[in-house]
């Protein structure tokens, strides 16, 4: 499980104790919950006796005022002379056929238990999404999809993904 429970923060003892029963009575499994907050942390680490690791460094962007213009190193000179074009986008019909063929492009190099480790589908959700592409000749090189969290904590990367034959440093240059 990753993150908070998606429900107000007065509820959150409740739902966490009753997931993972759930999760270990019901569905027979052994949860691993990342990613929390600290109230979370505290609820699984001392109602339910789990051990706990906390992240060393947390770095936050507001992502409605950061901007590009500071990080115009070396990679971001070459994606500009490349003609790579950086922007954010509404996804329409044509965006995800697109960007699907580049997905579809890169889930087939990867191997063994890469395979495994994600099912993207950045479509899901999408009001709930915002979408950021590096784009040359209507070709989709990477693709940064970032969620919607609670108010409070505002957005983070769903999806980082730097496609087959992509210029090199446009996935840097998206994230920065």
């Amino acid at each position: 499980m990753t993150g908070d429970p998606l429900c107000d923060r007065s509820q959150y003892r409740d739902v966490c104790l009753a997931f993972v029963k759930f999760i270990t009575a019901e569905a027979r499994l052994t949860p691993v919950w990342m990613l929390v907050s600290y109230e979370v942390q505290r609820i699984l680490a001392q109602q339910l006796a789990w051990r706990s690791l906390s992240c060393t460094e947390e770095q936050r962007v507001d992502a409605n005022k950061h901007s590009n213009a500071n990080g115009a190193g070396p990679k971001a000179r070459r994606v500009e002379r490349e003609g790579v074009k950086i922007s954010e986008v509404k996804p329409d019909a044509d965006f995800m056929r697109r960007a699907n063929a580049a997905i579809d492009a890169w889930k087939a190099t990867r191997k063994g238990k890469q395979v495994h480790m994600t099912e993207v589908r950045p479509w899901v959700d999408a009001p709930h999404r915002r979408y950021f592409v590096a784009e040359k000749d209507a070709k989709v090189h990477s693709l940064v999809v970032l969620a919607k969290l609670a108010p409070r904590y505002g957005w983070q990367v769903k999806w980082a993904l730097d496609f087959p034959g992509s210029v090199n440093g446009a996935i840097e240059v998206l994230i920065d």
